[in-house]
C-alpha cells in the first residue's frame, strides 16, 4: 500500500501533509476470548503478537460516550448507555466526521457522526503486577479537521514498557467547533468529547488493570493544542496528572478563537438554509450528515484567517484566552510534570502550503505575497509589527539571495507558531512550580519520504514514540526502511515518554537512559533528542526574546494608539453637541 501525503494549500496543511497512518491491520486471531466487565456493560477485545515484546491485548471501538446524533448534534457529549450482552472489541469503531474544506485533501477511512469511540492497549502475558499499570492517553492530530485514534496503533508502547495505552476520536471540524454567539451554537464539542473520553478513562481503566492515579496524556500538533488546553481548563481537575505537549500549543494564533462575531460562520449556515436566529439549532439538526459535509466543503477558509472552527473562549470549558491563564497561573497545577517540545524544521511542513510552487526560488516580491497572506501575529495584524517581524527576517546582508529567503520563510514559521510557544508555555508551566522538560527532535530519517533539501518536519517525532520502526509488519515501517539505529532511538524515546506516566518525569531508574535535566527559567535547558542526544541551553534564544518579550509591547503600544484616537474622537463629539 503506498503512503500518502497530504499537500495542502491551506492553514492546517503543516498539520496534515506528513500525517502518517501509524495504523496496520491486525489479522492474528486470539487465542481465548478477553472479557471485561466495564460500568455500562462487557465487551471482548482481542490478542496480538508484537515483535521483539511481549504480547498485546486490545479492546477496540468502545464507545464512551452516546453518539452524538439527533438531538445531541451541536450538544456535550453524554456518558454512554449501558447495553446488554457482550458487545465486540475486536475491530475500530467509525471515525468522525472529517471537516473538508476548500483546498484541504485529507486521508478517506469510514466516518460517520456516531464515532465517540475509544480503544485500549494492554501488555499480556503479565505476571500479576504487584501494582495497576500506568495509563497514556493519546490525542491525535489533524487540524482539528481530521484524523482519528484509529491511526495511531499503541501496540509497540504498550508491549515495549508495560503500560496501557488509550486513543480515542473526538468530534471534527464545524460538527466539533461550531460557535455561534447569541444562538445555542456555543462550541467547544470536541473539547467536551476529550474530556469526556478522560472520565470515561478514570470510571474504567482499572477494569484493564490501569491505575487511575497515574494518567497521562499527550498529542501532537493539534493533539498538543487540546493537551495544552486541557491543562488550562477547570472542568479537568483530577483527571490526568501529568502532560506531554508535541508541537502544538494553547497560545498559537490558531489554536483558538475570542471572536464574538455571530457572522463568523455565516457562510456554513447560509448553504443549510438556516437562519441566524433562535430557530438556527433545530434547523441544523434537521438537516442530513450529507447535507452538514456538502455545506461545510464548500467553506473557504482564508490561510491562517480567524474563521477556521476551533476551540473558542466560552467561560465554561475554556474561562479566558490561554496567555492570559498561562501568565496568571490559573491552570491545573500538576502532581507530575509537563513535558512540552518541537522538531527542529517545523516551518518546513508549512512551506508546502504557503509556496504555491515549491520548485521555484522564491523571489522578494514571492516572499512578500507570502507574508500578506499568511501574516498572523496580532488580531487582524498591525502595521508595526508586521514591519518589526519583516525587519527581523530579512538577511540584510543579501536580502534577494533565494537560500537567504527560503530561510528567513522556515525560520519565521517554525519561530511564530511553534517554537516561541513553546517556549512561552514552557516559562510559565515551570515559574508556577511545575517540574517542567522541554525537547526537540533532531533526527532526520535515513530514508525519508520528505524532499532531500528539506529537515526535521512536524510530525518526524510521532513515529518514533509509537515504536513504528519496531512494526516490521507494517506498511509505514517498511516505507521508511528503519535502521537498527532508528530502532534504538524509537526505543529510547517510548521509554522516556513512558517514564512520565510510570514516575511522573522523564527520568527513570535506568542508569543507562540520558539524563533529561529539568527546565527553568534561568538555564533553559532542554534535551535535544536524535542518535547521540545532547543537552542546549535557551532555545533559539533572541528569536524568542524578539516574540516573546518585543513583539507583545509593540503591540501593546498599537493598541494605546487606536484608544488614544478613540477616546480623541469621543471628546470631539462632545464638543459639537
Amino acid at each position: 500500500m503506498p503512503l500518502k501525503r497530504s499537500i495542502t494549500t491551506g492553514i492546517w496543511l503543516f498539520l496534515v501533509s506528513l500525517s502518517l497512518d501509524l495504523v496496520k491491520a491486525l489479522n492474528e486471531s486470539p487465542t481465548h476470548p478477553l472479557i471485561i466487565d466495564l460500568h455500562s456493560g462487557r465487551i471482548f477485545g482481542r490478542r496480538e503478537a508484537v515483535p521483539h515484546g511481549r504480547n498485546v491485548e486490545m479492546f477496540l471501538g468502545i464507545p464512551y460516550a452516546e453518539p452524538p446524533i439527533d438531538q445531541l448534534r451541536f450538544a456535550a457529549p453524554r456518558p454512554v448507555k449501558p447495553w446488554n450482552g457482550t458487545r465486540d472489541a475486536t475491530d475500530y469503531g467509525h471515525q468522525c466526521m472529517r471537516g473538508d474544506v476548500v483546498g484541504l485533501n485529507v486521508q478517506p477511512g469510514i466516518r460517520s457522526e456516531d464515532c465517540l469511540y475509544l480503544n485500549v492497549y494492554t501488555p499480556a502475558d503479565m505476571d500479576k503486577p504487584l501494582q495497576q499499570l500506568p495509563v497514556m492517553v493519546w490525542i491525535h492530530g489533524g487540524g482539528l479537521y481530521h484524523g482519528a485514534g484509529s491511526r495511531y496503533d499503541g501496540s509497540v508502547l504498550a508491549s515495549f514498557n508495560d503500560v496501557i495505552v488509550v486513543t480515542f476520536n473526538y468530534r471534527l471540524g464545524l460538527l466539533g467547533f461550531l460557535n455561534i454567539p447569541g444562538t445555542d451554537l456555543t462550541g467547544n464539542y470536541g473539547m467536551l468529547d476529550q474530556v469526556m473520553a478522560l472520565k470515561w478513562v478514570q470510571e474504567n481503566i482499572g477494569r484493564f488493570g490501569g491505575d487511575s492515579d497515574r494518567v497521562i496524556i499527550f498529542g501532537q500538533s493539534a493533539g498538543g493544542v487540546s493537551t495544552d488546553l486541557l491543562i488550562l481548563s477547570p472542568l479537568t481537575k483530577g483527571l490526568f496528572s501529568s502532560a506531554i505537549i508535541q508541537s502544538g500549543f494553547a497560545t498559537s494564533v490558531f489554536a483558538y478563537s475570542s471572536s464574538s462575531d455571530p457572522n463568523k460562520h455565516a457562510h456554513f449556515v447560509k448553504k443549510l438554509q438556516c437562519d441566524i436566529t433562535k430557530d438556527l439549532l433545530p434547523c441544523l439538526r434537521s438537516k442530513t450528515r450529507k447535507e452538514i459535509v456538502k455545506a461545510q466543503g464548500t467553506v473557504d477558509y482564508h490561510l491562517l484567517g480567524s474563521y477556521f472552527p476551533v476551540p473558542v473562549v466560552d467561560g465554561h470549558f475554556l474561562p479566558d484566552k490561554p496567555n492570559v491563564l498561562l501568565s496568571e497561573g490559573r491552570f491545573n497545577h500538576l502532581k507530575g510534570s509537563v513535558v512540552l517540545g518541537v522538531t527542529r524544521d517545523e516551518g518546513d511542513a508549512m512551506l508546502y502550503g504557503t509556496q504555491p510552487n515549491t520548485d521555484v526560488p522564491p523571489t522578494r516580491e514571492s516572499f512578500q505575497c507570502m507574508f500578506d497572506k499568511v501574516y498572523f501575529v496580532a488580531d487582524g495584524g498591525n502595521e508595526l509589527v508586521k514591519q518589526a517581524i519583516l525587519y527581523e527576517y530579512t538577511n540584510h546582508s543579501d536580502p534577494d539571495s533565494p537560500e537567504n529567503l527560503l530561510k528567513s520563510w522556515k525560520d519565521l514559521i517554525s519561530d511564530s507558531w511553534q517554537f516561541s510557544r513553546a517556549v512561552y508555555s514552557a516559562n510559565a508551566y515551570a515559574q508556577a512550580g511545575i517540574n517542567t522538560y522541554v525537547y526537540q527532535f533532531s533526527h532526520k530519517s535515513y530514508y525519508s519520504i520528505h524532499p532531500k533539501n528539506t529537515g526535521v518536519h512536524h510530525f518526524d517525532d510521532v513515529q518514533y514514540v509509537f515504536g513504528v520502526p519496531w512494526k516490521e509488519n507494517s506498511y509505514v515501517s517498511q516505507a521508511f526502511s528503519y535502521t537498527d539505529v532508528e530502532r534504538g532511538l524509537s526505543t529510547m524515546m517510548m521509554r522516556l515518554w513512558s517514564n512520565v506516566a510510570i514516575y511522573g518525569s522523564p527520568n527513570g531508574y535506568d542508569r543507562d537512559l540520558f539524563r533529561w535535566p529539568e527546565y527553568n527559567i534561568i538555564s533553559q535547558e532542554y534535551l535535544d533528542i536524535k542518535l547521540e542526544p545532547s543537552v542546549g541551553r535557551k532555545l533559539h534564544a533572541d528569536r524568542m526574546v524578539f516574540w516573546n518579550h518585543l513583539i507583545p509591547k509593540l503591540a501593546n503600544i498599537d493598541a494605546c494608539k487606536e484608544k488614544d484616537k478613540k477616546e480623541e474622537k469621543i471628546e470631539e463629539r462632545k464638543e459639537e453637541l
